[in-house]
């Protein structure tokens, strides 16, 4: 659309001072300041829908990436070698491909913020729930409705054997696609703080930084839920506790 293409992309939604939108009776496309916009002031407004301005699409559609990118996520691939080392490994399989979001074999992973308290209920984990399951527990689980089994996964093993091995597969399987960069975070940060390197070559390090960001702060997630499973408080619950 002319005029409306030259607005920049807000890096959040508090940011976003116009919106764009098509009048059903008129067909005209209108943009509206939502906020006071000081003379000369940029006009920021927000790209596609939320489910497609994380990195990989910004840069496949428009160019650029964000940094950092409140929308972001990645695509994760599941770690097929790990399960198939498990007993009743078809019967878990059934119960895995039965539910809807897991069929496809990958999992869209989104930024997990460090201060909230360890993150119990994403999908990864519950996948290792089932995988560390006993073949009594498989048989009562296949005997539930799919979007029933869904829900029993997402919530914390009733053993807690099962939910540490659950945290242990998880961990491994993330930390693994960690290994798999070329580069560390420490190295990528380097690059981008170097002012010569080119535009083209900032967005890709900015793609695979905010990958990396989300699988380790999924990690560190779950050292701390590990850790309160082992009986012990996690170092952020003991901070907040001293700042009380």
């Amino acid at each position: 659309v002319p005029i409306a293409d030259i607005f920049n992309m807000a890096s959040s939604a508090k940011l976003a001072n116009v919106e764009c939108s098509t009048d059903a009776d008129s067909k005209n496309f209108q943009c509206t300041a939502v906020q006071s916009v000081p003379l000369g002031g940029q006009l920021f407004v927000l790209y596609s829908s939320p489910a497609h301005r994380h990195n990989g699409r910004l840069l496949m559609d428009y160019g650029f990436c964000l940094r950092p990118n409140p929308w972001n996520q990645l695509t994760f691939t599941l770690p097929s070698d790990v399960p198939r080392q498990t007993a009743d490994y078809e019967s878990k399989h059934a119960a895995w491909t039965s539910i809807g979001p897991w069929r496809s074999g990958v999992l869209n992973l989104s930024p997990h913020s460090k201060s909230k308290e360890p993150d119990v209920s994403f999908e990864l984990l519950a996948i290792g729930r089932l995988f560390n399951l006993n073949t009594q527990a498989i048989a009562d689980l296949l005997s539930m409705a799919p979007q029933e089994r869904y829900a029993f996964l997402m919530k914390p093993a009733a053993s807690r054997a099962v939910e540490v091995s659950a945290v242990r597969w998880a961990k491994k399987a993330l930390t693994k696609s960690i290994q798999a960069y070329r580069t560390t975070l420490v190295e990528d940060e380097a690059l981008l703080d170097d002012a010569n390197i080119s535009s083209a070559r900032r967005n890709i390090v900015r793609l695979r930084t905010g990958e990396k960001e989300i699988l380790s702060n999924l990690v560190e997630s779950l050292e701390h839920y590990q850790q309160v499973l082992d009986g012990k408080k996690s170092k952020r619950t003991k901070k907040r506790k001293e700042e009380l």
